[in-house]
């Protein structure tokens, strides 16, 4: 009398619920996401007061999600609802304190 197997059937799970396979998808993505850094915020606020006051091109490293990068001049400041207004080409951008992760002032001569 002959064995029958099933071959790699007995291996798989039997059944998967929707609610695991959408555990296992947050896992993965959340496993795989980047951290956003932690850093000092009287550095970053202290480069970005001396970029207004002499009206001098910065280039920002914020953090939504991944982080990206905002070049141009920074036209006002917004210290109740804690955004800076960073003129890009002709668009302003609205960036909040906490998303901040980086700023270069470039002054003409050195970047600080």
């Amino acid at each position: 009398m002959a064995l029958r197997d099933r071959g790699k059937v007995k291996w798989q799970s039997a059944f998967m619920m929707p609610e695991h396979l959408a555990a296992l998808k947050r896992f993965e993505n959340d496993y795989y996401q980047e951290k956003k850094p932690i850093l000092d915020q009287y550095e970053i606020e202290s480069k970005i007061h001396y970029a207004i006051e002499f009206a001098f091109e910065v280039k920002l490293m914020i953090w939504r999600d991944i982080s990206e990068e905002i070049k141009g001049r920074i036209c006002r400041l917004d210290g109740i609802n804690k955004k800076v207004y960073v003129d890009c080409n002709g668009s302003k951008e609205k960036v909040f304190f906490a998303d901040v992760i980086g700023i270069e002032v470039e002054d003409g001569t050195t970047s600080i």
